[in-house]
């Protein structure tokens, strides 16, 4: 082969080598990803935080969870059961309403009915006995709807009526004495709200198997360190989801020790304590100290001290746009601060709290 075809031949080979490298560059541009382009683009400018000015008190608060209770309670003990008593069937749930004249729960294959009257029954029941809690059974069972014919002691007829009772519920009774301390729960009203009741399953010869409440109903709260000596000054709210509930009264139950916080008992207007049921999340905020009132309520971090005389927010006046507006702080607290009212500032106005 000539020198002049060797050099042809290396020229075109160089010159298609550096085609292909062209292309290959040329494809790399062609194809940038997604990513590629975010990465080489610019930053974006800083955002520009801005925050609404409110109106109200600025208050020194501490908070405690609560649980719902009632005026009246009454629980059912079973340790008359023979055996070990164990819950074998459960008819109602902690929150419910229920009437008189229901089984609550089963405890050992045996029935704890809701009846209404005035004490607990102390004692069972047969052919011939005679005395209050005799009386408070007729009313009972004719609150129920049944038959128990004349007054006095007990007879044929007013076993029959408890007979009738039981059929009607299911159950049965299985000797002529009716265990009334053991199967009737006495509660203070026709209809009361379940505060509690045991599983089914569960062992109930030390705790209640059910227990029912009437009347007001009672928060129970821990009562923070700091003010338990001194409730005469505090005042209190109750928040259920976003609802507040005021608090019309606070009462220490159990004073703090070196190894408990004081338990204090708050009630709320009956009207309002829609919600507060057994088993519902509550939190009770405590309003320790009121630092500033009817005040203007805006982030610390919007106050901007030029000099130690003048203090300023900068208002937004359109969209991006913000003046300076000069305020007299009041108190600062937990990151919100407190404005003298009356000035260029007014309620509901957007202050800059962070940007360029």
């Amino acid at each position: 082969m000539s020198g002049r075809k060797r050099l042809a031949i290396v020229v075109g080979a160089v010159l298609i080598a550096g085609l292909l490298i062209g292309a290959g560059w040329i494809a790399a541009i062609a194809f940038v990803t997604p990513a590629q382009h975010a990465a080489n683009a610019d930053a974006p400018p800083p955002s520009i935080l801005t925050a609404q000015v409110g109106m109200g008190d600025l208050t020194r608060t501490a908070s405690s969870t609560a649980s719902v209770h009632y005026e009246q309670s009454r629980a059912a003990q079973v340790s008359s059961v023979a055996g070990v008593p164990i819950v074998t069937g459960k008819y109602a749930t902690a929150g419910e309403m229920v009437d008189q004249c229901k089984v609550l729960v089963e405890v050992s294959g045996r029935p704890i009915i809701a009846v209404q009257g005035d004490f607990p029954f102390y004692r069972s029941m047969r052919i011939g006995d005679s005395g209050p809690d005799v009386d408070q059974l007729r009313a009972a069972l004719t609150a129920c709807g049944k038959d128990v014919g004349a007054g006095g002691a007990v007879d044929d007829e007013l076993m029959a009526s408890i007979g009738a009772l039981y059929t009607a519920l299911g159950y049965e009774l299985a000797t002529d004495e009716v265990d009334l301390p053991g199967e009737m729960l006495v509660v203070s009203s026709a209809t009361v709200m379940v505060e509690a009741v045991a599983a089914v399953g569960t062992t109930v010869a030390e705790e209640p198997a059910v227990v029912v409440g009437s009347g007001a109903r009672v928060l129970r709260s821990e009562v923070p360190q700091g003010i338990a000596g001194d409730l005469a000054g505090v005042a209190a709210e109750v928040r259920v989801g976003n609802d507040i509930v005021a608090v019309a009264g606070i009462t220490i139950v159990h004073p703090s020790t070196a190894d408990s916080l004081a338990v204090a008992e708050l009630t709320v207007a009956e009207n309002d304590s829609e919600g507060l049921a057994p088993g519902a999340e509550l939190v009770v905020i405590f309003t320790v100290d009121v630092l500033a009132e009817d005040s203007l309520l805006l982030p610390a971090a919007a106050i901007v001290s030029e000099s130690s005389e003048r203090q300023v927010v900068y208002r937004e006046v359109k969209t991006g746009v913000f003046e300076a507006v000069q305020v007299d702080e009041l108190v600062i607290l937990d990151g919100r601060a407190a404005v003298a009212p009356g000035g260029a500032l007014t309620e509901g106005d957007r202050v800059r709290v962070s940007g360029p």
